[in-house]
């Protein structure tokens, strides 16, 4: 049998399919199978299952690195081309090219039975897998999500009770004590198809393999040439130095391959402010009650850099008024208004922005046309209804809007009405709005990202704006800068994938006490009642500025590679690059964080390291404080500053002894500013 070999991994090919036998990695003599030669290799073309049989395949070109395999199908007279190569750690699989010689063109490929790794219950391996389930269109409904749920299993290969059979995943990974086998696919939806099954298994009911495809791969949509197909396979070691071998290292890795994060939003308050709705007596906001919160906000951060986006400025408040996204709420007051509000708060370094529902569609508004929407064989698509305003929510397909020109146009009305600049946030950005059409074709939400979402991204992006989504983003595979809501990033797996930088959350401002504010705080924002609860007092807000989300804001800085969770009362512990790290529990020891091994945390106070010459103290009661100045602080003079709402004042006195800063008084739920001079 072919192999292919660099300095650290090696593969065993098949000598005529393009198939996989094992996997090698040399500096720690892991080993993990794939396929076997008892498993033939099938291929379903445009929905129509072709069996081995009726294929013919060849291994074309064999380099020390590479293997390409040509597989025909005679009765289309179409060729397919199939390469493997190696680069590094990682096994590139890829499909360099189509050669159509008959009257069939291709839509769309998926390979039966083809096993690109395989976990075994003998060999004492294990896995884990996260994906999603989809559920009736009609019937279903949960922010962000609605027709699918989110489930995350592992564990020994041969312990395993989840079901058995196959199911699509977008995370997963195999591994045993001397390797760890992490992919990655360009598939959007549904990149991988993994199955559990009783094959081999040791224990009755448990099962005996896990092995892992790739998911159905679109060569056309809508007539014209898709994205390349591209598969990689990592053979990972001890990927994030933790000592061992598990599925971290898979995390780690997939992260460092998909996770992406815009660098407006790194050092930025983002948060959204609820200005109307129609079941308000009165608006929250007006635009003129907006300037007053950005100024607060500038005041206790020390003039940190903000983004908001407004929801309910449209129509007649929040929801109302969709598809069109030209008229204005006038109880909020003019378009005047709001462009005004928009200049007056880059003054105070705050870029406001808008809380927009692409998807969204009214029957009672002038531009509701139902011919771009979602839709199953039954009809329209009712994503909802919305109690707000009396009536269904339909959801238009992105594609067929892009496609009429109908995305355009109002992407361009937003930017002819509004000085917009660098950042737009969408609400219900789907995945899922996939159309029957009338003459039997179908959209698949493949479609809809790669003809509909990204084409969106891609309007916003050449008008300066940079395109972030409420919602879970985990299917999009890293298509988005940033995210509001993600409600399957709770499971470690996800967390590590991250690197911890969980981009923002809804409503967020969780309690302090909570184990996950404490430890996954990168979820944390300023939410709405924090804004605008008429109890909450600047002390109130400024107390989790602070202690929760500027702490966060600080972590999410360094890359997390290694994360525990334990009982309750034990909680969680949380390993960064430059020995930061973190210890808290609900209900045990007080949380405890050290940011490049100096303590930045202990219970309610904080001693925050924001830039090179600038460190954050605060304490919610106040007293004495006792602190590790950073190295690069050594034989530097220090100034001490109190941030109040009149501006910096004097602060209190300090001693300095070596590394170490002391000071007597601290003010209760004041923040002090420590510049490096």
């Amino acid at each position: 049998m072919p192999t292919l070999s660099n300095q650290l991994i090696s593969v065993t090919l098949d000598e005529f399919w393009p198939k996989l036998f094992r996997l090698e990695r040399h500096d720690t003599a892991g080993r993990l199978a794939a396929s076997g030669p008892d498993v033939p290799l099938g291929f379903e073309l445009n929905g129509r299952l072709f069996a081995q049989s009726s294929l013919v395949s060849a291994l074309v070109d064999l380099q020390t690195d590479s293997a390409t395999y040509q597989v025909s199908v005679p009765e289309w007279r179409m060729d397919i081309f199939f390469r493997f190569a190696l680069e590094g750690q990682e096994l590139v699989f890829t499909i360099p090219a189509v050669r159509e010689n008959g009257p069939v063109l291709l839509e769309r490929l998926r390979l039966i039975d083809h096993r690109l790794v395989s976990g075994l219950a003998t060999a004492g391996d294990s896995f884990y897998r996260h994906g999603t389930r989809r559920h009736n269109w009609t019937r279903s409904w949960c922010p962000g999500t609605a027709t699918i749920s989110h489930w995350e299993d592992g564990g020994a290969v041969g312990g395993a009770t989840p079901e058995l059979g196959a199911h699509y995943a977008y995370h997963t990974t195999v591994w045993n004590e001397k390797i760890c086998a992490a992919l990655w696919c360009s598939i959007h939806i549904e990149p991988l198809l993994v199955d559990l099954s009783d094959q081999g298994a040791i224990l009755a009911n448990r099962a005996g393999r896990f092995s892992v495809s790739a998911g159905t791969w679109y060569y056309r949509l809508r007539g014209t040439l898709a994205e390349p197909f591209e598969l990689r396979l990592a053979l990972l070691g001890d990927y994030n130095g933790d000592g061992k071998i598990d599925w971290a290292d898979a995390a780690g890795w997939e992260g460092d391959r998909t996770y992406k994060f815009e660098p407006l939003y790194h050092e930025a308050i983002i948060y959204k402010l609820w200005l109307d709705s129609l079941n308000l007596p009165k608006p929250n906001f007006t635009y003129a009650d907006c300037l007053p919160i950005i100024k607060r906000l500038h005041r206790i951060s020390g003039g940190m850099r903000q983004i908001i986006h407004l929801f309910g400025w449209q129509s007649r408040g929040h929801d109302t008024g969709f598809p069109c996204h030209n008229e204005f709420n006038p109880r909020l007051g003019s378009r005047e208004d709001l462009v005004e509000l928009i200049e007056k708060a880059r003054e105070w370094n705050c870029i406001v922005s808008l809380h927009a529902n692409f998807d969204d569609s009214y029957v009672a508004h002038a531009e509701y046309d139902p011919a771009l929407l979602s839709r199953d064989p039954s009809g329209a698509k009712v994503w909802f209804y919305n109690t707000m305003v009396d009536a269904p929510t339909y959801s238009i397909s992105h594609t067929l809007a892009n496609e009429s020109g109908y995305n355009d146009r109002r992407i361009a009305q937003m930017m002819e009405n509004l000085p917009l600049r660098e950042s737009i946030h969408l609400d219900a950005h789907r995945t899922y709005n996939e159309v029957w059409l009338e003459d039997g074709t179908f959209i698949p939400a493949e479609c809809e990202v790669q003809r509909g979402m990204i084409p969106i991204r891609e309007s916003f992006r050449r008008y300066g704006l940079d395109l972030s989504v409420e919602g879970s983003a985990s299917e999009k595979r890293g298509l988005y800068t940033w995210g509001w809501i993600m409600p399957n990033f709770l499971h470690p797996y996800m967390t590590l994938m991250t690197h911890g930088r969980f981009p923002g959350v809804w409503r967020g401002g969780m309690a302090r006490d909570c184990a996950r504010t404490r430890v996954e705080g990168h979820a944390l924002g300023l939410s709405n009642a924090q804004l605008s609860e008429p109890g909450q007092t600047e002390a109130d807000v400024t107390a989790c500025f602070y202690l929760d989300w500027m702490y966060a804001e600080i972590l999410r800085r360094k890359k997390m590679v290694g994360y525990k969770v334990g009982d309750w009362d034990i909680g969680i512990e949380a390993f960064y690059e430059d020995d930061t790290r973190i210890r808290a529990g609900h209900g045990g020891e007080p949380l405890q964080a050290w940011y490049e091994g100096i303590p930045i945390a202990r219970g309610d106070d904080r001693f925050l390291p924001w830039r090179e010459d600038t460190i954050f103290l605060f304490s919610l009661k106040g007293g004495r404080q006792e602190w590790t100045l950073p190295e690069s602080w050594n034989n530097r003079k220090l100034s001490l500053t109190r941030l109040t709402s009149d501006g910096d004042k004097k602060g209190p006195k300090f001693d300095r002894t070596g590394t170490c800063i002391r000071i007597d008084e601290v003010p209760p739920s004041i923040p002090l500013r420590l510049a490096r001079l």
